[in-house]
């Protein structure tokens, strides 16, 4: 096991790769759920989110991440800022209603994609510097 992972809200760092690139990364989303209060927040919910459990790994190192939906708006930003002569995947869209756990469960099977659909991209996959 390679570490903590940080916390809910950590950041993603972009462009930090392994000297072998991201091909080296496998990314796995075993489980989704949602926390806050069902009933806070008003009509959208908003005492509600969900959250992503991520499993990363790099050979021998293995992470656990806890992600927000907007993590996942936060890294798709990034790449489209630092890579933006590149025709890179969309991210799923976001329910703005009740997140019940079909919609949960959905969204952690569009994200897994979306992640593995960026690991796939040759100039992220090899890099050349």
């Amino acid at each position: 096991r390679g570490g903590g992972g940080g916390g809910l809200r950590s950041g993603w760092r972009c462009g930090r790769k392994s000297t072998m690139g991201f091909s080296a990364f496998e990314v796995e989303i075993p489980e989704a759920g949602v926390k806050g209060a069902r009933n806070c927040g008003g009509f959208f919910g908003g005492g509600q989110f969900a959250v992503y459990h991520l499993q990363v790994a790099n050979g021998e190192k293995t992470w656990r991440l806890e992600k927000r939906y907007s993590d996942f708006e936060e890294l798709h930003r990034q790449l489209m800022v630092k890579f933006w002569y590149m025709n890179l995947p969309e991210l799923p869209g976001k329910t703005l209603f009740h997140l019940d756990e079909g919609v949960v469960q959905r969204r952690r099977k569009d994200l897994k994609d979306f992640l593995s659909k960026i690991l796939a991209v040759p100039p992220l996959r090899f890099p050349t510097h």
